[in-house]
């Protein structure tokens, strides 16, 4: 059977990354997609540079610091980078399902935070959000980064509405209490709910 790619998601302080590393223990193969635009990052340095002519002479970490400070409050800077980056990414992603595919894994995850939009999750059967409500988020990330109130909001603000992620999900995990909560609903839909998206996959 080939191997299934499903998309995992959430907005940020939701628990996408404990979902990730607690399904990663039962076998199936995860694709981190940080660390791809990462590789892409550094395969395409020279493009980005000339890309981004005025911050080209930095240093290596001060061009990726300045850069991820223009796109964050530049729409048209975002838009330049997600043209080469995103075509970039998708090829590393497919190289490693490749990889997956021939060591015939049956399932595998593509941990992504902004899977929707990117407009990833079209290339994918389907998607797993790990949903977390505003509040929520906020009183996590402002614990866990000791981020105030305002710089807690903006990061959230920056990425689509988890609502609107609600929406566009195949399957939503709340995450409303503790991690070993969260392995529980985990083991549930991984029993029932994948088991039967498999089971109707089969010839």
């Amino acid at each position: 059977m080939r191997t299934v790619v499903i998309g995992l998601t959430g907005g940020i302080a939701s628990g996408k990354t404990t979902a990730a590393r607690y399904l990663g223990g039962f076998g199936f193969g995860v694709i981190d997609a940080d660390l791809l635009a990462k590789q892409a990052f550094e395969m395409h340095l020279s493009k980005l540079k000339a890309l981004f002519p005025e911050m080209a002479e930095l240093p290596l970490e001060a061009f990726r610091t300045r850069l991820a400070f223009e796109v964050f409050a530049k729409p048209k800077a975002l838009h330049k980078l997600n043209a080469l980056m995103h075509p970039a990414i998708r090829a590393l992603m497919k190289e490693k399902q490749q990889q997956f595919e021939e060591e015939r894994v049956a399932v595998v995850f593509y941990d992504a935070p902004l899977l929707f939009e990117t407009g990833g999750d079209a290339f994918l059967e389907a998607s797993l959000l790990i949903y977390a409500p505003f509040a929520l988020q906020l009183q996590r990330l402002m614990k866990r980064n000791a981020y105030s109130e305002e710089h807690a909001t903006q990061r959230i603000h920056a990425q689509m509405d988890i609502e609107a992620k609600r929406q566009r999900a195949t399957w939503v995990i709340e995450n409303l209490g503790s991690q070993e909560e969260l392995h529980r609903k985990l083991d549930v839909w991984k029993e029932e709910t994948l088991s039967a998206f498999l089971a109707a996959r089969r010839p």
